[in-house]
């Protein structure tokens, strides 16, 4: 009698010990997890910035004026403007300055890594024989994130914050794209924008002696989106070219299992665990543009841009079956407009130029009555660039070009319907963070500088 009360404490005890063990472990992977891979980061920089020093200082139009590496994101069929071998290296910079209330009472800073990121970008014409002489290129761009190479944070359901500008830049990003000039003036291209994403399995497992650990399996995958493009310089007119883009839809998910084969090593049950949703998400989208030549090395451009943001996903999923379902995010699309503008000045062997551009990106979400919490604000965007380059004839051996860029969040409020916050079905964690009003404000700064060299 008394040795089974004692091998009744002593299992106790090695359950109890097993359940801090496996908290702890737990809680490692679930951080691991939250930190492995650009934080709520639902687009890429390319989509947020631009892509390029020269035409993010231009309002991130270049669907009809792109030249070089930048043409991989803007439109392929720019790499016909160049007609040299090029290499460029650049750094960007961007910090995020967010801000939000509740009942008029300031909340948590939300949590937005700042942007630090190298890109690279080459050119490459091919010199055949023939009616294809001069008719072919090949350009690649990378973005590169310092310290990552994708993150995904997961926020508990229904927790406010800023769904598509928390840390949506800390992603590897590879474009890689080619063109053809089949006719004078008619320039076609197509590439493909591959994102880094994140899959495993995490086994939970205890042996004989009561110890418990973990074996992680962990992949990164690539996903793959198409990008096509056109260019047309009328013969009859030109001084304009007008340019047209599609880009496939791009998500990055992360999907980590939690599987565990404890038995009879524990009192009670884990289940099956999952820990997954979107680290990126940059939606289908269709670019029209004109770019228009009135003077000798000015250029002005106007972009119209459709974003299917219908299609965007739960950013994350239940991490068991059991839980209530999440509420949709029910986004609608948007039409982004924008301007450029360049003037190039010569002055001996160099070119100077001074660029400008502004762009109005309507936000996708509703106002926020229900309840979820995916705020997000409209944009207004205001851009400037400097350029200067070295020309020995064909050839410019040297270049640099800046860019800065504001990024004005107009203030919004979502204010919430009580009736369907109190309603007895309603899920006791997503009305933890229900509140009658929320509101949302803030900038991003952004910089960026690139080196580039020709020969």
């Amino acid at each position: 009698m008394v040795g089974g009360a004692t091998g009744v404490v002593r299992v106790s005890a090695l359950g109890l010990g097993l359940v801090l063990r496996l908290g702890l472990v737990l809680g490692l992977v679930l951080v691991l997890g939250a930190g492995a891979g650009a934080g709520r980061a639902w687009a890429s920089a390319p989509d947020l910035l631009g892509f390029g020093g020269r035409t993010s200082g231009m309002g991130a139009t270049g669907t009809a004026h792109v030249s070089g590496y930048e043409s991989t994101y803007a439109n392929p069929a720019g790499l016909t403007n160049g007609f040299n071998k090029r290499l460029t290296v650049g750094y960007l910079f961007g910090t995020y300055d967010l801000g939000m209330s509740q009942n008029l009472m300031r909340i948590r800073e939300p949590r937005a890594d700042n942007t630090y990121g190298l890109i690279i970008g080459a050119s490459i014409p091919f010199n055949f024989k023939g009616w294809l002489r001069k008719k072919m290129w090949v350009g690649m761009g990378f973005y590169l994130p310092t310290g990552v190479v994708t993150r995904a944070r997961v926020p508990l359901p229904g927790q406010p914050h800023f769904s598509l500008l928390e840390s949506r830049t800390q992603v590897v990003g590879v474009m890689i794209a080619g063109a053809v000039e089949p006719y004078a003036g008619l320039r076609i291209g197509a590439g493909v924008l591959a994102l880094a994403a994140l899959t495993g399995t995490v086994w939970i497992t205890a042996d004989a002696a009561g110890s418990i650990g973990s074996i992680v399996e962990q992949q990164l995958i690539v996903d793959y989106a198409p990008i096509f493009g056109v260019m047309w310089t009328p013969e009859w007119v030109k001084k304009l070219t007008v340019g047209f883009t599609y880009r496939g839809e791009s998500i990055a998910r992360f999907d980590i299992v939690l599987k565990n084969n404890l038995g009879d090593a524990l009192p009670l049950s884990i289940p099956k665990m999952t820990i997954s949703g979107i680290a990126q998400f940059d939606p289908q989208q269709v670019v029209v543009e004109a770019a228009y030549r009135p003077l000798a090395g000015m250029v002005v451009a106007a972009q119209l841009c459709w974003k299917d943001w219908s299609r965007y996903p739960l950013p994350t999923q239940n991490v068991t079956d059991a839980a209530a379902q999440l509420p949709a995010p029910d986004f609608h699309d948007t039409f982004v407009a924008r301007a450029g503008l360049e003037q190039v000045f010569k002055i001996k062997r160099w070119r100077l130029a001074a660029r400008g551009g502004y762009w109005f990106e309507p936000t996708p979400i509703k106002e926020q009555t229900g309840l979820s919490n995916l705020l997000d604000n409209h944009r207004h965007v205001f851009s400037v660039g400097f350029g200067a380059s070295y020309h020995r004839g064909p050839v410019v051996p040297f270049s640099v070009d800046l860019f800065f860029q504001y990024h004005y969040l107009a203030p919004r409020s979502h204010t919430k319907d009580q009736d369907i916050i109190a309603h007895p079905a309603a899920d006791p964690m997503l009305v933890r963070f229900a509140r009658a009003r929320y509101e949302t404000w803030g900038r991003l700064l952004a910089m960026g500088v690139q080196v580039g060299v020709e020969w």
